[in-house]
């Protein structure tokens, strides 16, 4: 699998997997399978602009593009609750920005996961509740960063 030799192996990520235990093709937006331990190497990565212990897993470039507003919450149509009003860059909510570059990047789960990566303060996080995206709503989770951001000094522009 090529996501496992380019991704999952460099970033030491053992318990990720998209696999299934039939054999069949999962659903990529929702397929994955992994650890708070795993996925938080993965944001750090993309904290660390696609470096992880010293290897450039993805390029700074790729990691820009992430970054990147792609469409603004104004635009869209059917944006889920946890969502709303936040623009979208590729494969994550824009929560905070600096122009079209995402300062802060959400990437609310289908079960309650909110992944969070602060790339102008400098931290990411996962934050686990048992809800249903659909159920979810931004608030409860902007005030948990709104905590987290005063404890991370660095201002943003």
């Amino acid at each position: 699998m090529l996501i496992r030799q380019k991704l999952f192996i460099p970033l030491g990520m053992r318990q990720t997997t998209f696999s299934t235990i039939d054999g069949t093709s999962p659903n990529p937006s929702g397929g994955a399978k992994s650890t708070a331990a795993d996925y938080i190497k993965f944001l750090q990565m993309l904290l660390n602009k696609g470096k992880a212990g010293g290897v450039q897993v993805l390029s700074e470039n790729a990691v820009a593009q992430l970054e990147t507003v792609q469409a603004s919450g104004s635009v869209m149509k059917g944006v889920p609750p946890a969502a709303e009003g936040f623009s979208y860059a590729l494969g994550n909510w824009v929560i905070a920005a600096n122009g079209n570059n995402a300062t802060a990047a959400a990437s609310p789960g289908l079960f309650g996961t909110w992944p969070l990566v602060e790339f102008c303060r400098g931290y990411a996080c996962i934050f686990f509740v048992k809800s249903f995206l659909g159920e979810q709503k931004a608030d409860a989770y902007m005030q948990l960063k709104k905590e987290l951001d005063q404890s991370f000094k660095r201002e943003c522009k």
